[in-house]
Order: structure tokens, then sequence, then C-alpha cells
């Protein structure tokens, strides 16, 4: 497959509208809730040919057909081999929410960074794809902080024999002074894969949260190797640490 070659931005209207001429589904998570657009037939049309002239001006379409570059960009998206994407919320600026993905299809891939109101598009190596969806992200160091892993099913004590010793909570307080610390953002991300049988897996969340004054740390969700219970787990969450741990969940889906 033959992608873009530079980057493009597009409103988001019209990369939806272009992502339905192309019948790919629907459209990636990515692009949020407000996919669907009512529409009389007569400004549907409208729509359509006002996006292929804007596609036309950047010559991403002509004589009425979009063209092979951006089909297959578009087709790279709707049909990855592998995933990473999530969204971003900046604590107390609703409008710089976003959202970003890095598909892959064989050796092509490319990195879309949305928002309400456009569509950026870029081509990226085939390779270090996690790395790449990570730079994203704001550029934020990892907090300092001790990595901890928490038993979801914390013993509330019942049943303890009064001279038994106390239970240790130092990890569980831990965790629980950092999440509800103040916060500059907070980041739910995703990995997927498409499965042999052309099945898309998706992985747990990994919230990455953007600690005010401390840095960046990461919790997720896994289960424990020894007795299967399931774990809340939180650690630093420096860019080369979040791309590692990406790289991980990806390889065990």
């Amino acid at each position: 497959m033959t992608l873009i070659d530079a980057a493009v931005v597009l409103p988001k209207l019209a990369f939806i509208t272009a992502w339905n001429l192309e019948d790919l589904g629907e459209p990636h998570p990515v692009l949020g809730t407000n996919q669907h657009y009512f529409m009389t037939e007569d400004f549907r049309r409208t729509v359509r040919n006002r996006t292929l002239d804007l596609l036309g001006e950047r010559r991403l379409a002509r004589r009425g057909a979009i063209s092979p570059l951006l089909v297959d960009t578009l087709t790279t998206i709707a049909d990855a081999d592998r995933e990473f994407y999530g969204w971003s919320t900046v604590s107390g600026r609703p409008g710089d929410a976003g959202a970003a993905l890095v598909a892959a299809r064989d050796h092509d891939a490319i990195r879309a960074v949305v928002t309400d109101q456009v569509v950026l598009l870029e081509p990226v190596p085939g390779r270090g794809l996690a790395a790449r969806f990570v730079e994203t992200l704001p550029p934020v160091p990892g907090a300092v902080t001790r990595s901890v892993v928490v038993s979801r099913a914390q013993p509330d004590g019942a049943g303890r024999s009064a001279f038994a010793e106390p239970a240790d909570t130092r990890d569980l307080d831990h965790l629980h002074a950092v999440m509800t610390a103040p916060r500059d953002a907070v980041h739910q991300l995703y990995t997927a894969i498409r499965t042999g049988t052309g099945t898309r897996r998706r992985s747990l969340p990994i919230t990455a949260l953007d600690v005010t004054g401390e840095g960046r740390i990461v919790t997720y969700l896994n289960d424990d190797p020894d007795t299967g219970a399931e774990c809340v787990n939180l650690r630093s969450g420096s860019p080369a640490a979040l791309t590692r741990l990406l790289e991980t969940t990806n390889q065990t889906l």
C-alpha cells in the first residue's frame, strides 16, 4: 500500500465523509461519538461535493474520486494489524480534550491526532509504533514515585483474630494518595491487534495521570501470576516506561 507522504489536516466532517464514501464501516473510536450527522439528501450531496473539492485542492481527490493515497491511508486505519490509541482530557480546559491513534497495516503506518474540529494525518515509520504514539502526549516527565501492586480485593479485617498483626496498608495508602492528588491531565490509553481470523482484540485501559507538580504516573490492571487475583499496578510514567508498557501489553494480546 502507498500512504500519504506528508502531513495533512482535514476538517473532521470531511474526514468522516471521505471515510463513508469508501464504505469502510464504523469510523475508529478516536473520532468520538459525533460521527453521525443528520442531513437532508440535498445537504448530504453538498457536503460530499465540498469534501471532494477540498480534497482536490490538496491533491487527495481527482475527477470526483478520492485518490488511492488517501484511500490506502484510511484503509490502514480501518483494517489495522496493530494500533495504539487513546483520549486525553486537560483539567479545567475541556476544549483542549483530544484523541490520538497510531495504526499500522503490514509495513505501513499512519498517525492521527483528533480534536472536535479537525483530524491531522501524518505518515510514520512502521516500527516503534508505541513510541510514535507516546509522542502525541504532552511532554511530561515521569513522576518520582514508588511502584506498587495492590490487590483489588483488599482484606477489610473481617474475621481476623484480635491478636493478629495489623494489615499492612502502606501500598494501598500510597495508591490512594497518588490517585486522589490534583492532576493536570488524564490520558486513557489502549492498544489493539487484529487476529489471524480478522477479529479486533483490544487491551484493558492504561490510565496515565499528569499529577500536578509531580509528573506522570500510570496505573493499570492485571492478574497476579501466582494467585490469579486482579491487581492494580502503579508506576512512574516516563515516556520510555510508558512506551515499554504499551509494547508489552500489545505483545500479550
